[in-house]
């Protein structure tokens, strides 16, 4: 089982692909609590699959093979404490491929000539990595994130505000807890809008200076920073911060004693909103712009984008087998994306015009079906 990658999905569709092509999409989960569940869910999921193999006079073999990789995975330990939201099984008489999915999914099985990969496409283009700083006066950490974990950097970052400018936090303490008065026994006024400037807040600002002077040494600057912490601070630091490509959303509240999984699971459902729905909202904007300007360089329809991508002309095709929906298998009102299927000859269409945009060099987007109007699950922008 490994993690979705452009080389092993190219494999999946080479034209001289052995059939019958059996594909799987489970929505799975990362928690132990509804490992039952999934269990049961893909014990169905591979009985549907056989059922449907086995009606066949090329499927024998092959069903004969899934009935024996249905029975290792449902009694192996180390698959269901690695798993992620989903779960696609590739299967043909040649092989048996597991990938995770960084997304939900809802349930589908399709036994075809070729391997159902049209939402796989868009994944694939969407799958970026990103920073996360975990924003503190004390013990400030740094992630790089990816759509399927989150990993610690180690990069030097200064431990605590005190340790990196050298105050000691008795006297610190002492300094804060008595008045500041002038001259003539005037008490000092630190609210921001005029007078003296708080000590305390040009320290915070130095050592946020700090932090920042070594994700700038220290990391890929091209990379989307997302920060997470109190808001105030947040505000301060993206005001000082020279890094690029700062993520407008921030996760808000004490994330210090935050576990991984969950500091994860926040940063990435941030990310998606921010940055892959947005690209995605900002091609069907060049979309429509297109359509507007130069309509003979835009297909607005289902056959007329599968004619186009059948000649090679696709540069970008938007199709609708998403939602953003709290209706999944997710225990969560939190919307999430879950991959969907029509189940009916739309399927078909889809993947083939996919498949070859794809292969072409084009770009497969995933929308939301409700962002598409009704009755059309695929636009194009063409390249000439």
């Amino acid at each position: 089982m490994e993690a979705l990658n452009t080389e092993e999905i190219k494999k999946l569709t080479q034209p001289d692909i052995v059939s019958p092509a059996v594909t799987i999409y489970a929505p799975m989960h990362r928690t132990a609590s509804a490992k039952l569940a999934d269990k049961i869910r893909l014990k169905n999921l591979f009985h549907d699959a056989i059922h449907e193999l086995e009606g066949r006079p090329d499927g024998a073999q092959l069903a004969k093979e899934l009935k024996a990789k249905a029975k290792q995975l449902l009694s192996d330990r180390e698959f269901w404490e690695n798993q992620t939201e989903g779960l696609l099984i590739c299967a043909n008489p040649d092989f048996i491929k597991l990938f995770q999915l960084p997304v939900d999914t809802a349930e589908h099985v399709s036994v075809a000539q070729f391997f159902h990969l049209a939402p796989i496409f868009s994944l694939l283009a969407d799958q970026q990595s990103f920073l996360t700083l975990v924003l503190a006066q004390h013990n400030p950490q740094l992630h790089q994130a990816d759509m399927y974990s989150l990993k610690p950097l180690n990069i030097g970052l200064p431990t605590s505000l005190e340790a990196a400018l050298g105050i000691d936090e008795l006297n610190q303490g002492n300094h804060q807890g008595r008045s500041d008065s002038g001259r003539d026994g005037d008490t000092a006024n630190f609210n921001g809008r005029g007078g003296a400037r708080d000590p305390r807040e040009e320290e915070r600002l130095r050592f946020f200076r700090m932090i920042d002077e070594k994700i700038m040494e220290q990391t890929d600057r091209s990379l989307p920073l997302m920060i997470a912490g109190v808001e105030s601070e947040i505000n301060e630091y993206k005001a000082l911060s020279k890094y690029p490509h700062i993520i407008e959303e921030s996760l808000t509240g004490n994330f210090a004693d935050v576990p991984t999984n969950r500091l994860f699971d926040q940063a990435l459902q941030v990310f998606r909103r921010s940055a892959v729905m947005h690209e995605h909202d900002a091609i069907l904007d060049r979309y429509a712009r297109v359509h507007g300007s130069s309509p003979q360089l835009a297909a607005e329809d289902d056959i007329t984008a599968a004619q186009a991508a059948a000649d090679g002309r696709v540069d970008t095709l938007v199709v609708g087998m998403s939602r953003f929906t709290t209706d999944s298998v997710r225990d969560t009102m939190q919307p999430t994306t879950v991959l969907e299927f029509e189940g009916d000859n739309k399927d078909e269409l889809i993947n083939q015009t996919a498949q070859l945009v794809w292969s072409s060099g084009g770009r497969v987007v995933n929308i939301e079906t409700e962002k598409l109007p009704l009755n059309v699950h695929m636009h194009a922008i063409l390249r000439y």
